[in-house]
């Protein structure tokens, strides 16, 4: 599974998913029990406007990783305020 989340810097994706649980074990991987996640840094541009980038691939058991996406997701797409 893959996850495309913009705006938010890899290291605050990284402290995410060790909060999950997950252990860092290099600045672009993070190991839970069940499932690993692959972090790739980037950009994305808009107009004239340049965001961070972080694409994240999990890997491991299907359940596992489909509870961490989601814990992910609702973290790391959250509205301002």
């Amino acid at each position: 599974m893959e996850m495309d989340i913009r705006g938010t810097e890899l290291a605050v994706i990284r402290e995410y998913l060790c909060g999950m649980g997950g252990v860092a074990q290099a600045p672009d991987l993070v190991i839970g029990e069940g499932w690993q996640a692959s972090l790739a840094e980037g950009e994305y541009r808009f107009a004239r406007w340049i965001f961070p980038r972080v694409i994240v691939t999990f890997d491991g058991d299907a359940e596992r990783v489909a509870e961490v996406a989601k814990r992910l997701r609702l973290l790391a797409f959250r509205g301002g305020g």
